[in-house]
Formats: C-alpha cells, structure tokens, sequence
C-alpha cells in the first residue's frame, strides 16, 4: 500500500501487509504505565480472521502482542498482552497488560470505554516522513493498493466480472 498527502502529494510511506483491526467490546480502565497488569482484562473484536495468541514475558517484553487502542481524546495508546483466549468468533479476551508501551504514556487515559477502535501491531510499522516544517501541521493522508495511482482525486476499482454496480461498472469512491 502506498501513502501520501493530498493529490499528487510525494509518497510517504509504502506498508507492505494490511493490520487487523477493530473494536473493544470491554470497557478500559486506567492502570499505570510499564508495569504487568495482572488484574485488567480488555476484550477485543478483531476482524479479518486475525488469530491472537498468548506469549512468554520475555516474548512480550521484546515487542510482541502489541496494540493500539484509540482514547477518548483521540490519541492512541500502545498496550501488550501476554495472555490470549478466544471467547467468542473474532473476539479475545487479553490479560497480564503492559500499558504506556512505546513513548505513549501521555496519551493514558483515565478509562477508555468499550467501542474504542483498535489496531493490532504485529507487523514492522510503516514511518511516514514528514519535513521539519510539517510537523504539528494537519494533513490530509490518502492510502491506496500500490497498483492503483493516489494522483488521481478518486481511486477506482478495477473492473471484475459479475460483480459491481448494475451494468457491470464500478461505482467511484473517494
């Protein structure tokens, strides 16, 4: 996938694997940062056919399991699990948390409730480059399979056969 900044904006970023999102299903409540939290349980909805699983301390405290929870502010808090269980299709219950993970202490917050978007980090991330002077600016970011062009206004589907809108065309989205 290809990123950039508004039309005909230069490329930022390249992903190369698609993250698995979606939603919590339990409420968040605070806990302080990078410390195991044996008590939390945090439930989660991930879409997509993700599959969680738990892993040793020392697996964790090397990076894997983490997550991106989306607070009430909008910021984003970086979390780790070390214990997975599936509970229902597509839903987990994560346990023994490490909250605050990388630099995002500051965007705790005091709960965050069920509902709350989430993304699965299990993949390297992808750092867009941004100049010196474009930092603390808003942006406009726009994302595109690498075989579609982001200079265009619209990214249009390419054509499949039997499927689409009636008459066999796709329809335009933004």
């Amino acid at each position: 996938m290809s990123v950039q900044t508004g039309p005909g904006g230069p490329e930022r970023a390249r992903i190369a694997e698609p993250a698995w999102m979606g939603a919590s299903v339990s409420d968040l409540p605070s806990a302080p940062p990078w410390r195991w939290d044996a008590a939390t349980r945090l439930t989660v909805r991930v879409e997509g056919g993700a599959s969680l699983q738990s892993r040793a301390d020392a697996e964790v405290l090397a990076g894997a399991n983490a997550l991106a929870i989306q607070t009430p502010a909008g910021a984003w808090e970086v979390l780790q699990f070390a214990a997975a269980a599936l509970v229902a299709p597509e839903t987990w219950t994560l346990s023994r948390l490490l909250r605050g993970q990388l630099g995002t202490e500051a965007d705790m917050a005091a709960r965050v409730p069920a509902g709350a978007a989430v993304v699965v980090l299990d993949g390297p991330l992808a750092r867009a480059e941004l100049a010196q002077s474009e930092r603390g600016l808003p942006l406009n970011w726009r994302a595109a399979p690498r075989a579609f062009s982001l200079r265009r206004s619209t990214v249009r589907r390419p054509p499949s056969p039997g499927r689409g809108s009636p008459g066999g065309r796709w329809r335009r989205r933004i």
